[in-house]
């Protein structure tokens, strides 16, 4: 029998396999059709004009709120880098701080250090002379200054 006397069967809805499909991805099971396979297959694929109008405007929604989320995240990106900025310019002021606190520190105690090897200790018990002769000119001084003003 040729391929025109032997008539197919559809494997699903056991009717006469009216179409093939070509295409290599198509699973071997579908690629012999009926014509009840070929009209759930198309209706399968169709929506109506309402509907496919719907889903324009969801798509172009969704489009809009990628176009924000994108421009959010550059904006946070941009935040992100001036707070790195940030961050460093405060370190470094810092550091500048510590440096200068150092210094202070170091030259308070070379002041300390030279005042140490330049002072004398002195005894007043010994300096006896020194402080009656201190006493009595400020003594004369305070006199003086007191007979002025009378």
């Amino acid at each position: 029998m040729s391929f025109k006397e032997e008539k197919k069967i559809c494997s699903k809805n056991q009717l006469e396999i009216t179409t093939i499909d070509q295409k290599q991805l198509t699973v071997k099971e579908d690629k012999y059709q009926c014509i009840k396979f070929l009209i759930e297959k198309i209706y399968s694929n169709m929506v109506l004009v309402d509907q496919t109008e719907i889903m324009i405007k969801e798509m172009k929604n969704q489009i809009i709120k990628i176009k924000e989320n994108q421009k959010r995240i550059e904006n946070i990106k941009q935040i992100e880098c001036l707070i790195k900025q940030f961050k460093g310019q405060i370190k470094y002021v810092k550091d500048n701080i510590l440096i200068n606190i150092h210094s202070r520190i170091q030259t308070i105690k070379k002041d300390f250090e030279e005042y140490d090897s330049n002072s004398k200790i002195y005894k007043f018990e010994d300096e006896g002379d020194f402080y009656q002769k201190l006493q009595r000119y400020f003594n004369f001084e305070i006199s003086f200054g007191i007979r002025q003003i009378r």
